[in-house]
This record gives C-alpha cells, structure tokens and sequence, in this order.
C-alpha cells in the first residue's frame, strides 16, 4: 500500500492528540464535541496532505483506522457492549466521514 506512512501519521496524530487533551475533557465536557471534531478534521487533513497523490480517501482510510481503535477503546473501558446500530454506526462511520472531509479539504488547498 503506497499510502501506509500518510494513513499511519494521519491514525498518530489523532491519538496523540486525544490523548494529550484528555484530562480538558474532565474539566469542561461541554468542549467535547468541538474539540474532538476538530481533532478529527486535522487527522484527515494532514493524512492528506502527506499523501503523494493528494485523494480524500487517505483521509478516508485514516479515518477507519481511528474508528477501529475508538471501537477497540470503548469495547475494553465500557461496562456495557454498543449493540444498537446507532451505537456502531456513530462510534465507526462519523469519525471516518469528518476525517475524509478534512482529507477533501486538504485536496482544494492542493
């Protein structure tokens, strides 16, 4: 896969970065969804722009492999298993969408 070290730096940079402003989310949880989704859209972004050929689908991509390690997360740290589909579909479907909409983004911007 040509794309390896843009779709690995694009998954890095969003756990990193959750991980680093995960004590903001205790203090003040009304910036949550803000803050995550922006998180999110600069992983695609920058999973795009380090990308050869500049596609929205790294982003994509990327964008899947949070989603796999966010459904990992809440598998292991949750008392109770997501077993509606509304549960699946925001926890693997939503970050990969906004993470490819970064990617698309960083494809205007090239």
């Amino acid at each position: 896969m040509k794309y390896c070290y843009s779709i690995l730096s694009g998954i890095v940079i969003v756990m990193g970065l959750l991980l680093v402003v995960y004590p903001v989310f205790f203090s003040d949880p009304s910036i949550l969804p803000i803050l995550f989704i922006s998180i999110l859209f600069l992983g695609g972004y920058v999973a795009t722009s380090l990308s050869k050929s500049k596609k929205a689908r790294v982003g994509l991509i990327s964008g899947l492999g949070v989603s796999a390690l966010l459904l990992c997360y809440i598998l292991l740290h949750k008392k109770t298993v997501p077993t509606s589909s509304l549960d699946l579909i925001s926890s693997l479907i939503i970050p990969a969408f906004i993470m490819c909409i970064g990617g698309f983004i960083a494809k205007l911007k090239a």
